[in-house]
């Protein structure tokens, strides 16, 4: 309805608690106008809440490539790119390619964007464009996050006419493997040793990824991010999971109120 109603010629979607970077607005609608691009974006960076620790660790981990998997984060060459983030939009983009679609709590941009895509659009990234966000400042709240993002990916893979997409279906394959040969082991032994070798191949990987931000930022986050890293992968994994079994083989579209993570 807003978005319909809307004077201007370009729209611009700013989420709570984040912060435009400087020049966001002239860099956007700059680079909208010389591409004759569907849709300008630029590169997100989670800042933390708080001067907590684990404030300041989550934000170190969600922005590392092990904790988002998005490249786009951290691209530094300007282009055409399959996805970024809060971009700006001529009001013409969504009257060629519809609106958000308001049934989705999480992964409105994500759709649209993939909506824009699959019909021949184009979406233009560039680093000068950015774009922060604050992270959440709690495990809790960052596992509520991540499980809702994981929740809806079935969904927005459904609604722009795809299966899934690889990293998310990584989570989810993680997350059902410890489960299934967790629970399998207490009734067959034998399958406690593929749970401790997919269990152990990952905190190989979590710990170096968490050494090596460790040492850019600061021994102290080191106690923290392994399990920063975990909580977020199995959350999403568990999200994506349900997801899965709600949207795709039980084939529903409605969706119950719920509650955002702040």
């Amino acid at each position: 309805m807003g978005i319909k109603a809307c004077k201007g010629e370009i729209i611009i979607f700013v989420n709570a608690h984040s912060v435009l970077g400087k020049n966001f607005l002239k860099y956007s609608i700059e680079y909208l106008q010389v591409m004759n691009a569907d849709g300008a974006g630029g590169a997100l960076e989670w800042i933390n809440e708080s001067n907590s620790i684990v404030s300041h660790a989550i934000a170190f981990a969600v922005n590392s490539p092990f904790g988002s998997g998005k490249g786009y984060r951290l691209k530094e060459k300007e282009g055409f790119v399959k996805d970024t983030v809060h971009c700006a939009y001529p009001k013409k983009t969504f009257e060629k390619y519809g609106v958000l679609d308001e049934q989705l709590v999480r992964g409105q941009d994500c759709e649209f964007n993939y909506r824009i895509l699959n019909s021949g659009g184009k979406i233009f990234f560039t680093p000068k464009i950015k774009y922060y966000t604050y992270a959440r400042p709690s495990l809790k709240k960052m596992c509520t996050q991540y499980f809702q993002y994981g929740y809806f990916k079935p969904l927005v893979a459904q609604s722009v006419g795809v299966f899934f997409v690889w990293r998310h279906l990584a989570t989810a394959v993680f997350t059902a493997c410890l489960i299934f040969f967790g629970l399998t082991s207490f009734v067959y032994k034998p399958a406690i040793w593929l749970f401790l070798f997919i269990f152990s191949f990952y905190m190989v990987v979590n710990i170096i990824f968490s050494f090596v931000i460790a040492l850019r930022n600061g021994l102290k986050y080191f106690i923290y991010l392994p399990l920063i890293f975990f909580m977020i992968h199995f959350s999403v994994g568990m999200g994506y999971l349900k997801g899965l079994l709600y949207f795709k083989l039980l084939n529903k579209r409605d969706i119950k109120d719920m509650a955002l993570s702040r």
